[in-house]
């Protein structure tokens, strides 16, 4: 089936979303005419962002446009097992549960971890399997912290291989923290690190008990189609990058957003690259200025209720990140010098690192010129203070 067929069948299926293709397209944001093309069948294929947005009109899974079906009948049977879940209250922010409310360590273990936590790098232990499950889990967090990513997955793999009810307890848990390490810039497995949060997302609804697997399942499926198996960048050029890839990324960023009721900034401004990064690898008659689209999210996101915590680098930056989005160049200058005016000393040569590579590989497949001298200026600063853009 084409991409229009399956457009047809939705329309068909889900008449109360769609109602009519004048009120469809200005639900989704696009023109009149070509979803009044779609619904009478004109073309085969849709674009990426056209995709993610019936998708968004909808409430389905991207996946509905990437597996196969070969009639009409069959898609039209399993259309609804694309849906997202509408009637699952919005989770709420709680007090992290991802690591400290589990740990619950023996006095001997406490001290040997205030040891540990004093080591570059850290030793590990003999016989890590005498320990305690709390206390392996402690010593994962220490491990991932200081960049010891091949030890903490050693520790996470005996955690996993262990018989105890705190494996069974804390299981989804435990293996949302591997497919955390083996995200990292040091293991670059994107595929082990899917193949696990896909289970947790699909078998066991992990997602609305922490809906970062969400924003996991996103940040890998992007890097995947944005590079190359030596771990570069591919070339700026839809014949490079897999699409239906970074469809599923800002599907999944959306996804993550809709649920979340705080700290929605992260997976707003990750959604907002991709409108920018898909719009110019797209280029053809439909490209568009998307501005217009990103400036709608801030606003968005900022009604919501977040409001910028001016000593939090990363809320900063991602205020800067999406001034840069908008060509609100002065803007963003502005708001970084006042952040360094007043917490230059606190920053850590990470923070800064982590928004310039963002911004470089936007640069990459934009080509957006303002932005390449808003980075320049933010590397001068960068210099200036004495950190630098190396990562993990």
């Amino acid at each position: 089936m084409t991409d229009i067929q399956k457009f047809q069948c939705m329309v068909s299926k889900y008449r109360d979303k769609y109602e009519h293709y004048e009120i469809f397209a200005e639900k989704i944001g696009a023109s009149r005419a070509a979803v009044n093309n779609w619904e009478n069948g004109a073309g085969n294929k849709l674009q990426t962002k056209n995709r993610t947005k019936i998708c968004e009109g909808f409430g389905l899974r991207y996946d509905v446009w990437t597996e196969h079906y070969y009639t009409e009948q069959e898609f039209m049977k399993h259309l609804d097992t694309y849906l997202l879940d509408q009637d699952t209250p919005v989770w709420e922010e709680k007090e992290k549960v991802f690591f400290d409310d589990i740990i619950k360590m023996s006095p001997a273990e406490e001290e040997q971890i205030k040891i540990l936590d004093t080591q570059d790098p850290v030793s590990l232990p003999g016989n890590i399997e005498g320990y305690s499950p709390d206390f392996m889990m402690a010593l994962i967090r220490l491990l991932k912290d200081n960049n010891q990513i091949e030890d903490a997955l050693r520790i996470t793999d005996v955690l996993l291989a262990s018989n105890t009810l705190y494996k069974a307890k804390h299981y989804n848990l435990i293996q949302h923290l591997k497919a955390v390490l083996l995200s990292s810039e040091r293991v670059r497995d994107w595929d082990g690190a899917l193949d696990i949060l896909n289970i947790l997302y699909f078998s066991a609804g992990y997602h609305m008990e922490e809906p970062e697997v969400l924003t996991l399942i996103a940040s890998n499926y992007k890097r995947k189609a944005l590079y190359s198996e030596k771990g570069t960048l591919n070339p700026p050029d839809v014949r490079y990058i897999d699409m239906d890839l970074l469809g599923k990324a800002q599907a999944s960023y959306r996804e993550s957003y809709g649920l979340k009721k705080e700290e929605r900034y992260y997976d707003a401004i990750n959604i907002a690259y991709l409108i920018g990064i898909i719009n110019a690898l797209e280029t053809d008659s439909e490209q568009t200025d998307t501005r217009s689209e990103i400036k709608a999210l801030y606003e968005e996101v900022h009604k919501s209720g977040w409001k910028t915590n001016e000593d939090d680098w990363w809320e900063v930056a991602t205020e800067i990140e999406f001034l840069v989005l908008m060509d609100k160049m002065h803007d963003a200058i502005g708001k970084l010098n006042d952040y360094l005016d007043w917490n230059e000393k606190s920053l850590k040569k990470f923070d800064m690192g982590t928004t310039i590579r963002q911004l470089e590989l936007y640069i990459h497949f934009t080509g957006d010129n303002s932005a390449k001298e808003f980075l320049d200026y933010m590397k001068e600063c960068q210099e200036a203070i004495g950190t630098n853009s190396e990562g993990e």
